[in-house]
């Protein structure tokens, strides 16, 4: 299963050459790669509910991520068959080799229109060698629905200062059920002070998750029950609260909400935020 993060996971990188000298940008190989969302090939409205209109390759070294700035693509770019949600630079509308000799980690990852990240792909190790086969990046798997919570400490901000008073070090969305053939794109988890995390997961299924606090070691100081969301294309789910349907791009919303901030909403609507309490 193709993982995904949301950008306010935050994410763990690796790398095969030093930050002083990581310049990807070269004349060595060609480069190609492909991306879906939601398992089928991406479109306007697909792409709309993702949040994201271009899709672009990044490298990874050890401290940082590293765009190339001649791999970024429309979230709904084509190759030379017609394909969309492809790319090749051999081809006739690429730009040939242009990914620099050496070892490499790769990925794909979907922006949206201010260049902030809205999901990621697998990344993997490859290597570029001068006139060698083309670096095949692994195929972008994005998913539009979310599930995710906001959260404080014992009434307060999520800070160091709160979680540290409280014995808390991380947070967790826990998966009990994925409803029969649903998939997740990361296990969701963050330092405690984050206040806020979610993960992507592929819309269509019942999705039955819980929040946990741990401490340091991993012990389970706080947890919510169980609750069961129906995750429709583009929603956002929030634990403590309820699944949002997206409106982004045209959408309507349920009778008897109004859309804000591409979401339907009740009028007047709060955003549930869970206070962690070990």
């Amino acid at each position: 299963m193709r993982k995904l993060l949301l950008i306010a996971l935050g994410v763990s990188l690796g790398g095969c050459v030093a930050l002083s000298d990581f310049d990807p940008v070269g004349s060595a190989v060609s480069i190609q790669g492909q991306w879906t969302i939601d398992g089928s090939m991406p479109t306007e409205s697909s792409c709309a509910a993702l949040g994201a209109n271009r899709v672009r390759v990044t490298f990874l070294d050890v401290q940082r991520p590293v765009p190339h700035a001649g791999l970024f693509f429309s979230c709904t770019a084509a190759d030379d068959s017609g394909d969309v949600g492809v790319f090749d630079t051999a081809g006739r509308r690429g730009r040939g080799q242009v990914v620099a000799a050496g070892d490499w980690r790769v990925r794909l990852e979907a922006i949206d229109g201010t260049g902030n990240v809205v999901a990621i792909g697998d990344a993997a190790d490859v290597t570029a060698e001068l006139e060698g086969p083309p670096i095949v990046v692994p195929q972008g798997e994005f998913f539009t629905g979310t599930i995710g919570a906001l959260f404080d400490v014992q009434g307060q901000g999520a800070s160091l200062m709160s979680c540290e008073a409280a014995g808390l070090s991380t947070v967790h969305v826990v998966f009990d059920s994925l409803g029969g053939g649903g998939q997740i794109a990361s296990d969701a988890s963050v330092p405690c002070a984050a206040g806020a995390l979610g993960t992507r997961v592929l819309p269509g299924f019942d999705y039955t998750a819980h929040l946990e606090a741990r401490d340091e070691a991993g012990a389970v100081l706080f947890t919510t029950a169980p609750e069961t969301f129906s995750v429709a294309t583009g929603s956002r789910c929030r634990i403590g609260g309820r699944c949002q349907s997206f409106c982004g791009a045209g959408a309507d919303c349920p009778s008897g909400e109004v859309c804000s901030g591409d979401y339907c909403a009740l009028p007047g609507e709060a955003t549930p935020t869970l206070s962690v309490a070990p």
